[in-house]
């Protein structure tokens, strides 16, 4: 636009000489803070006009050769939206009224035209004009503050949020528009680097250098003066990591420590992955973790073989559950790593790894605090041997274990009612299954299965039957449902099948059930 301070500069169009002269000596254009006025005899002429120089206005003939004013209208609209255009018109008809409007005109004016009427046209095309240019202006200027105050807002958002400050969604979502924050699709995670030299000070520039150098992640914050978050919409490979220390390491001259947090699928919930992150970082610094990123790969995948994991989750499973054979497991574990021939920093990871998965699983059904946490973890550290590491091992599964002992039969049956209750809240859903049944009470399978035929006869798909034939029988006596609509209502996916198991556990078919309630109702009555 050149309009600035209510001045204006005019492109009038018309084939006819006569009224190009006129318009030039009847309208006052300096009145109209007109600073340049330019006439053209087509609509051509207009267009090259147009190419060598801007305008704010275009007044323009409807009917000219080649083009006419709507078109030329038109192609303004397309071409330079900023112009407002004013067309002169010999014609009533309302379809070219229609028309101009939907050209985006300003103003449809019949001839032969007044004056008068013109320049009030032109006044008001200039105060429009000048208003958009305010608005404009005012839009540059919110864009120049937002240049400078978003990188803060933003900083200060990823803070609250990584410490779990802030977990409304509505808040998230207006704190991260203003902070002009554009999240990636996917889950998202945290990934943690640390200085090993607690004297070391990492800035602020050193972030924004390493963010612009490495486009892996979609953005990072300084926590501290010697912790930098990455954040990441996908878990980084070794390689991946490797480059990031990298760039860190050369950033920052100064080694450095890495963990990649838990991945979260919701934003709200990013903190934890923080918190992981950090007490992941808390342990590796205490067991010397190696520098290598490939050999934390070569480990992971290690640690995360079948064999491993069968005996991890056993080992778990021994410290929830009273166990006779907590020491053979932990061998077979330290068995299992021998095997691997691991060096001496690996073997460290891989049995802190370990204590680490144990004493989460402690914390997160509240029998281990913070600091119960700090003070088994100091005294691991204190093992300075493998053996001795192993028989620690050994005694805090014992000791969690012994824990449990007096309230063993108490949790017992907290665990039968709770599994009762599940499946009596769940037993419509036809997918209902001992897997999802025992994930729900976070208990393995065969554990689930052994209490609770032991303490109730029957097996959980035995009781989840009986269930559903009870309800199935209270359907059939007191409604005129149908087979099929009974099927849907009580968790089975064919008539077939419920009719098997209905016959099975009562002697008789649906039918049959329903006839004898009702012929024993009418006996009543």
């Amino acid at each position: 636009m050149t309009a600035r301070k209510g001045y204006m500069k005019i492109l009038f169009v018309d084939d006819e000489k006569i009224i190009r002269d006129g318009m030039r000596e009847l309208i006052d254009w300096k009145k109209l803070n007109c600073t340049r006025l330019v006439m053209a005899k087509n609509v051509a002429e207009a267009i090259e006009i147009l190419e060598r120089e801007n305008f704010d206005l275009v007044i323009t003939d409807i009917c000219m050769q080649k083009m006419t004013g709507i078109e030329f209208a038109k192609y303004i609209k397309k071409t330079r939206p900023h112009i407002k255009v004013i067309i002169l018109s010999a014609y009533e008809n309302f379809s070219y009224a229609r028309e101009a409007i939907e050209a985006g005109v300003l103003k449809y004016m019949l001839k032969p035209v007044i004056p008068s009427e013109l320049e009030d046209a032109v006044l008001e095309a200039t105060k429009l004009i000048h208003s958009e240019v305010k608005l404009q202006n005012r839009a540059q200027e919110s864009e120049k503050l937002a240049s400078i105050y978003q990188p803060i807002l933003a900083k200060d958002f990823w803070k609250l949020l990584l410490r779990g400050e802030i977990q409304d969604e509505k808040d998230i979502t207006q704190r991260i528009y203003l902070a002009g924050i554009v999240l990636p699709e996917g889950n998202l995670g945290c990934i943690l680097f640390s200085a090993r030299d607690k004297g070391a000070m990492i800035t602020d520039m050193d972030v924004t250098n390493i963010h612009i150098k490495y486009r892996a992640v979609f953005d990072c914050v300084r926590i501290d003066r010697h912790t930098i978050i990455f954040l990441s919409s996908r878990e980084l490979t070794g390689e991946e990591l490797d480059d990031l220390k990298t760039e860190v390491e050369s950033t920052i001259k100064c080694n450095v420590i890495f963990v990649q947090g838990n991945y979260v699928d919701k934003i709200t919930d990013l903190h934890l992955s923080y918190l992981h992150g950090e007490q992941l970082m808390e342990f590796y610094r205490a067991i010397s973790m190696s520098d290598s990123v490939k050999d934390m790969e070569n480990l992971n995948g290690i640690l995360n073989s079948e064999k491993i994991r069968k005996i991890t989750e056993k080992l778990k499973e021994d410290m929830q559950y009273r166990s006779q054979v907590v020491t053979k497991n932990v061998t077979a574990y330290y068995k299992q790593l021998e095997e691997c021939n691991l060096s001496e920093s690996q073997q460290n990871i891989a049995e802190g790894r370990l204590l680490y998965e144990l004493i989460q699983m402690e914390k997160k059904q509240k029998k281990l605090s913070d600091k119960d946490f700090q003070e088994v973890f100091q005294k691991y550290l204190q093992c300075d041997s493998v053996q001795k590491r192993k028989l620690f091992i050994v005694d805090l599964i014992q000791q969690a274990m012994d824990i449990r002992k007096s309230n063993v039969i108490n949790d017992t049956d907290k665990l039968i009612a709770d599994a009762k209750k599940f499946m009596m809240d769940h037993f419509q859903d036809e997918q209902l299954t001992i897997n999802s049944i025992a994930a729900s009470l976070h208990v393995s399978t065969s554990y689930l299965s052994r209490v609770f035929k032991k303490r109730t006869g029957m097996t959980c798909i035995e009781y989840i039957t009986n269930k559903r034939i009870e309800r199935a029988k209270s359907f059939l006596a007191n409604t005129e449902m149908k087979h099929h609509q009974i099927v849907q209502e009580i968790g089975y996916s064919n008539v077939y099948y419920f009719s098997v198991q209905f016959k099975k556990i009562t002697g008789e078919t649906p039918g049959q059930y329903r006839k004898r309630m009702e012929d024993e109702n009418v006996q009543d009555n």
